[in-house]
């Protein structure tokens, strides 16, 4: 039993695998905004908009 668990487990790797690389492939072509790639995003201008935005909504 032990071994048809792992078989399959096995057998399926290499599709869930090739679903994630096929999904984050296409997430990097998605453009926000018509304006931003996420090939060329910046994490630290990500990170200072995502603040900016948080603290904004804390003012209020």
């Amino acid at each position: 039993m032990l071994t048809t668990v792992s078989q399959f487990i096995a057998d399926q790797r290499e599709p869930i695998e090739s679903a994630i690389k096929s999904v984050t492939d296409e997430a990097k072509n998605i453009e926000i905004d018509g304006r931003i790639n996420l090939n060329t995003v910046d994490m630290e201008d990500v990170k200072d908009i995502a603040s900016s935005f948080f603290n904004k909504d804390k003012e209020e």
